[in-house]
């Protein structure tokens, strides 16, 4: 696995052989640090076109605390997906601990896809091998299966 981007609180891994980007969240998760943070991810990563078309696996079992609005969210949801445009459709696993965090990712999958077709297919999970499972079966089938965030 190769590191390509490490910034507190968000550590990048890309893994080439499988064609994930492995995102794994350290501290309290706000607004503006999940904004930041996406925000470098998307001009340092996203747009290397290198990793056009791979998926993504986001580790928050670690996050401590949430302190995320409804305003923050909508605003994240619509930055990443502004992106889109440009990429294929690929999904986004979530590896989450609590039921909250499982919560907090319906929403974000709501807000992000909100008004057209889906171009990231979200789910949350709070097993890890659950959520590779489903990203590497959704690659092999050359379609991805869920819209939503079930648990």
């Amino acid at each position: 696995m190769e590191v390509m981007h490490t910034e507190m609180p968000a550590q990048h891994h890309i893994d080439n052989h499988e064609k994930i980007i492995v995102t794994k969240w350290i501290g309290e998760a706000t607004d503006d640090s999940l904004l930041q943070a996406l925000k470098n991810y998307q001009a340092e990563i996203q747009n290397d076109t290198r990793c056009l078309g791979y998926d993504d696996v986001v580790d928050f079992r670690d996050v401590p605390t949430f302190k995320i609005s409804i305003k923050g969210l909508k605003n994240i949801g619509k930055t990443a997906s502004s992106t889109d445009q440009h990429r294929l459709d690929t999904c986004v696993a979530f590896i989450v601990s609590t039921n909250l965090a499982v919560n907090l990712v319906k929403l974000y999958a709501a807000y992000r896809n909100f008004g057209k077709m889906p171009k990231k297919y979200i789910r949350a999970f709070k097993n890890e091998a659950e959520a590779y499972e489903w990203v590497r079966n959704n690659r092999q089938a050359n379609h991805l299966s869920s819209h939503g965030a079930d648990v």
